[in-house]
């Protein structure tokens, strides 16, 4: 019996970002994709704009939304 062919990077990567940006309603989990940002000035792992928006549209309250942020900062600047 022969084994099927491995997947390619390539196709595996967008099948991941099909899911990740394919609507809610249509089986994936509705985010935005917001392209490369690899080489952006002052990218960061933590968009904090944006994940305060998102947090406040799901219904987190701004003390909550506030000491999630706090927290993943902290951890962020964490060394290894």
């Amino acid at each position: 019996m022969t084994q099927p062919m491995p997947r390619s990077e390539r196709n595996s990567q967008n099948r991941v970002a099909r899911l990740f940006t394919t609507p809610l309603a249509d089986g994936g989990l509705g985010y935005e994709h917001l392209g490369n940002w690899s080489k952006r000035d002052h990218n960061r792992a933590i968009e904090v704009d944006l994940l305060r928006a998102n947090l406040a549209a799901r219904g987190y309250s701004p003390a909550h939304i506030s000491a999630a942020l706090q927290k993943l900062e902290v951890a962020m600047d964490v060394r290894v």
